[in-house]
Formats: C-alpha cells, structure tokens, sequence
C-alpha cells in the first residue's frame, strides 16, 4: 500500500475513541489506516481497520452493481413491451372520453332530481 499510513491502533486509554460514534470505532491489534473523519456532532480522529474499508468498498461496488442490473433490466424489459398503434390510442382514448361525459351526464340529472325532491319536502 504505496502512500497510505499504516499503523496499529493503541491497546487502550485513547479518549478520542468516545468522540467517535461506535460504528466508526477502529479495531485494536490490527494493521489500519490513519483518517480523519468529519460527521455532524462528532470529530473522530483515528485509525480503521483496513478489513472494514474492504468491506464497506465492496458494499458500496455491490450498491452500485445492483442500480446498473436494475436499469439493465428495465431496458430489456422496456424492449419487449408491444406498444399500441395509433389508431388504437385515439380509439381507446375517445371511449374513455365518452365514457366519462356519460357518467358525468347521469351524475348531474341525479342532483338535480334529489335537489327537487329536497326543495318539495322541506318547503
């Protein structure tokens, strides 16, 4: 590892471990890399095992891995859709259109009809 502080973390008595919140929280005895990390509420200087940094690049590899199948497939699935023609558009557009005025057509004689009927029973 060209460039990078490698170094162990002290056995015990480091009081910058209570500034860091526990899931950053280095692992003692083993090789780690010296950072520094800035989180709202919190300045954690200190040392992180560098199987952990592993781990969290391959999580975010995998994140990222899986976004780019999930597109991938999207397309493929997008490729094998038949789209309608159209003329069955505007077919099937005009009956929802009719369909539409015909259920507002009946909904507006309804009210008029029971408005009637409450205007002669509370006059």
């Amino acid at each position: 590892m060209t460039g990078t502080a490698v170094q162990r973390f002290p056995e015990a008595g480091d009081d910058r471990r209570k500034l860091c919140p526990r899931a950053l929280q280095p692992v003692r005895g083993r090789a780690t890399i010296c950072t520094l990390v800035a989180l709202p509420g919190f300045i954690c200087v200190g040392a992180f095992s560098i199987s952990r940094v592993v781990v969290i690049m391959e999580r975010i590899k995998a994140f990222f891995e899986g976004i780019r199948t999930y597109l991938r497939e999207v397309v493929g699935e997008l490729r094998k859709v038949v789209w309608p023609s159209r003329e069955r558009v505007i077919k099937a557009t005009g009956i929802v259109v009719a369909m539409v005025a015909l259920v507002a057509g009946f909904l507006y004689l309804w009210d008029l009809g029971i408005g009637a009927l409450m205007e002669l029973l509370l006059a």
